[in-house]
């Protein structure tokens, strides 16, 4: 790794939105995603904290059952 550049997979959901995860079942989600809070609580290993709680992942669309959106602080960048 000498560029200082890590290999991850990156995911977009049905309109072409960047995504941490387009199947949960068949495991095609990003390696970084991670829940909190009993599973109650999707987040980031890169998440900032927040009190004492890392910051909370937002989803899509008005009823939060739309895609997740990479958060303005996650490294993880198209090629």
């Amino acid at each position: 790794m000498p560029n200082g550049r890590i290999d991850v997979e990156t995911y977009f959901d049905a309109n072409g939105n960047r995504t941490c995860a387009t199947n949960f079942t068949d495991g095609h989600v990003c390696e970084h995603y991670r829940t909190q809070r009993f599973g109650t609580y999707e987040t980031c290993v890169f998440a900032p904290e927040r009190n004492k709680y890392a910051e909370r992942l937002q989803r899509r669309g008005n009823d939060g059952k739309g895609s997740l959106i990479p958060a303005d602080w996650c490294p993880i960048v198209e090629a």
